[in-house]
């Protein structure tokens, strides 16, 4: 069963390439690139939470780097939070909730759909 709950990176743990972030092999890798002033993450906060997934949020706030990095993944938009799962960019959190809702995001997240 997939491990509940998210973790940070700092920027000071940008050593590790964004793209190179270690990940559990049983269960999807995901990575939210987010703003610690953005205050609307609770929507996909709490569609990936009741869905049992960890993710991990990206602080992309004060980060040059790392905003770049986000941008090159995301083909270059610029508005947080942008979501990967599996390295495969899946857009903001109203993308997130449109593949939820149309079925796609439990194949994804390597659930049964309902």
């Amino acid at each position: 069963m997939p491990v509940r709950g998210r973790s940070s990176v700092r920027a000071s743990e940008r050593s590790l390439s964004f793209a190179g972030l270690v990940s559990c092999w049983m269960t999807p890798q995901i990575d939210i690139s987010i703003r610690r002033t953005h205050l609307r993450g609770w929507r996909r906060q709490w569609l990936l939470e009741s869905k049992g997934v960890a993710f991990r949020e990206i602080d992309v706030t004060m980060d040059a780097g790392l905003r770049r990095t986000m941008m090159d993944r995301s083909n270059g938009r610029t508005t947080v939070p942008q979501i990967f799962i599996d390295g495969l960019h899946i857009g903001g959190s109203d993308e997130l909730a449109a593949l939820d809702a149309r079925g796609g995001l439990d194949p994804l997240l390597g659930q049964q759909t309902a």
